[in-house]
This record gives C-alpha cells, structure tokens and sequence, in this order.
C-alpha cells in the first residue's frame, strides 16, 4: 500500500509541477498588461485554496485496509540492535609542503 500511495502522490504531484511551469511560462511569454502580469498569482493562490479546501474531504482509513487488519498499522521495531558499526577512520597522513614551481618566462 505504501508503494501504491507514493506512486500516486509523485503523479499527481509531478503532473502539477510540470502544468503549472507550462502555465507559468505561456503566461510570461504570451500575457500582456497589469492584469496578466499577475494572472500567475491568481492562479496559484486559487489552486492553494482549493487544495486546503480539498483536504477537508479526507476521510480516516478503514481499520480492514491497514497492514494487520485490526487497525494496527506498524510494529514498533527497536532499531538499536539493526545498527550497522561504524568502522573505525584512518589517521590522515601529515601533509607534505610541495615543491617550488619554477618560473615559465
């Protein structure tokens, strides 16, 4: 499900990016006047509202779509016994002062 929901959500998002750059660069290209000078803006603040608008119609997910079915989502996992050890990190050898450049003229 998790899979399923990003690849939704990196369409709808991504298609929107793609829209409104082909919108905002039709309009600079194309809009003439004060009133097409901000077309752009209203555009985006009208897309704004109606997402936060939108998202009021977001419903809670039904306990039988969860992983476990029981409305249970995840595990708690202890993730102090999954870390890898970090290797330990080479002395830096002494830097050695390098030899004159002799002149080219």
């Amino acid at each position: 499900a998790t899979g399923y929901f990003g690849s939704i959500f990196a369409c709808f998002y991504l298609g929107f990016e793609v829209l409104l750059k082909i919108i905002g660069s039709v309009v600079g290209l194309y809009a003439t006047g004060d009133a097409a000078k901000y077309a752009i803006y209203i555009l985006y603040t009208a897309i704004a509202i109606g997402s936060t608008v939108g998202m009021t119609t977001v419903r809670n997910m039904r306990a039988e779509d969860t992983v476990g079915g029981d409305g249970v989502t995840i595990e708690k996992i202890d993730m102090t016994k999954k870390v890898l050890p970090i290797p330990p990190i080479p002395p830096i050898p002494p830097l050695t002062p390098l030899p004159p450049i002799p002149p080219t003229w």
